[in-house]
This record gives structure tokens, sequence and C-alpha cells, in this order.
């Protein structure tokens, strides 16, 4: 996928490294052009190259802000899969626990049933007279 170039746009599709380098290329076209525009209405080349200047400088610090995220996200995914493997243990944990309390449920309600059948018995040996 490394290197692929959309065909409309002319953006690149694939890792951040190529899109950071597009949008680098973009940008510094965008200055050229603005500050050429910008020459031709003030008609002066100090202020063109002022602002090449400038434009170079916040395109130096952006890309140092997409390295530095780069940087974060790299260490974050790092930490993903172990906390991926203790959420599924925790859900097998989890779902033992219910089966467990399931199986209790059950095994009380039977309990219960049989107790209520035992009490009936005992009592279906009264005689009628005395219910």
């Amino acid at each position: 996928m490394q290197g692929r170039v959309a065909r409309k746009t002319g953006a690149p599709t694939g890792d951040g490294a190529n899109v950071n380098t597009y949008r680098h290329t973009t940008l510094v076209a965008m200055a050229i052009s603005l500050t050429a525009a910008a020459g031709c209405v003030s008609g002066g080349d100090d202020f063109t190259a002022e602002d090449e200047k400038r434009w170079k400088k916040q395109i130096l610090e952006w890309d140092g802000r997409w390295a530095e995220q780069q940087k974060v996200n790299k260490d974050l995914a790092v930490q993903f899969p172990p906390i991926r493997k203790e959420i599924d243990s925790v859900k097998a944990l989890v779902r033992q626990l219910w089966r467990l309390q399931e199986t209790y449920g059950t095994q009380r309600m039977q309990e219960a049933q049989r107790w209520l059948q035992a009490l009936e018995s005992s009592l279906g040996d009264i005689p009628k007279e005395l219910k």
C-alpha cells in the first residue's frame, strides 16, 4: 500500500509518512503561491522573503507536532495488547461467575420445590377432619 497515489486527488494512500509528505508539499505549494500573489500585490520582495520564512517555520512546527503525535500513538499502541488480554480474562471470569450464579439459583429453587412437596405430602397425611 505504501507509495500508492489516489487518481483524482493525487493524495497518497497508505502510511502516515506519505500523508505527511503530501501535506508538507501541499502546504509549501500553497505558501509559495500565496507569497507570490502577495508579492505581486504589495510589490515588495522583502515581504515575500519574510512570508516564506514564516511559512517554512510554521510548516516545520506542524511537522514536529505530527512527529510527536506519532510517537505518542506508537507508545499507546504498545500498551493495548496486554490490556486486551486482561479484558478477555476478566470476561471469562465474569462468564464463569454468571454460570455459577445460575447453577446456585437453580439448585436453591429445586431445594425449595422439594421442601414444598415434602410439606404438602406431610400435610396430605393429616386426616380430613383436622384440616
